[in-house]
């Protein structure tokens, strides 16, 4: 786990990941200074599949308690780093596990 504060360090911390070329998984209301390949706005969502194929070399995910679990789904999936950017002190940024919110069922989830 790399711990960094502020924005400014986003790019130092991609660098460390390996992430070059990353999907970002935030809701349309939230902007990064970066250029991502690939960004993923339904949060939260339970196409976790559909994101992965998205995820190139890595993830971003911005925002909540659910961009940062669908952004652990997501890396998870697709087998690639994840740098999580919190915008609230949801917890979910410190923890292996994410809840994913399925309407076919209540939940899915991982470590």
């Amino acid at each position: 786990m790399i711990v960094r504060w502020g924005l400014d360090s986003l790019p130092e911390v991609t660098a460390e990941a390996g992430i070059q070329q990353p999907l970002l998984v935030a809701s349309s209301r939230w902007t990064l200074p970066i250029d991502a390949a690939n960004r993923w706005s339904e949060v939260p969502s339970h196409r976790v599949d559909e994101a992965a194929a998205l995820a190139g070399d890595g993830v971003i995910a911005l925002g909540g308690g659910s961009a940062i679990d669908l952004g652990k789904a997501v890396s998870a999936a697709a087998a690639v780093p994840l740098v999580s950017v919190p915008t609230t002190y949801a917890g979910a940024e410190w923890t292996a596990y994410y809840g994913v919110r399925d309407p076919g069922r209540k939940m899915r989830g991982g470590g």
